[in-house]
């Protein structure tokens, strides 16, 4: 069900505005502790796996990654990963990393 659009809760006869309210909170809520669990924010964690990251290689310089059909993600407790490219040149990162060891564009990692 869809609270918010263009920046307003959707009144739709369903529910009275506080009650609407209350659900975009709880909705909020359980997205931020999502958020605190992986690290990272899910729209930023959304962007890498359907667009492209930068990555900085050991070596300090910069490669664009883009995320292909066979990417994959490892989500623990410990740590959560991100696989990108095709077998031959595959990269994993961590999402605890991002803006040191990769970002969305490269500005971010310079």
């Amino acid at each position: 069900m869809r609270l918010v659009k263009d920046g307003k809760i959707l009144l739709d006869g369903t529910l009275r505005e506080y009650e609407k309210e209350k659900l975009v909170f709880e909705k909020i809520e359980k997205i931020e502790d999502i958020e605190e669990e992986l690290g990272i924010e899910l729209l930023t964690l959304i962007k890498a796996l359907t667009d492209c990251i930068a990555i900085k290689n050991e070596e300090g310089t910069i490669d664009v990654m883009w995320a292909c059909p066979r990417f994959q993600i490892s989500i623990d407790k410990s740590d959560s990963w991100i696989l990108y490219g095709p077998v031959e040149e595959q990269k994993y990162v961590s999402i605890k990393d991002y803006g040191k060891t990769w970002a969305l564009t490269k500005e971010e990692l310079l």
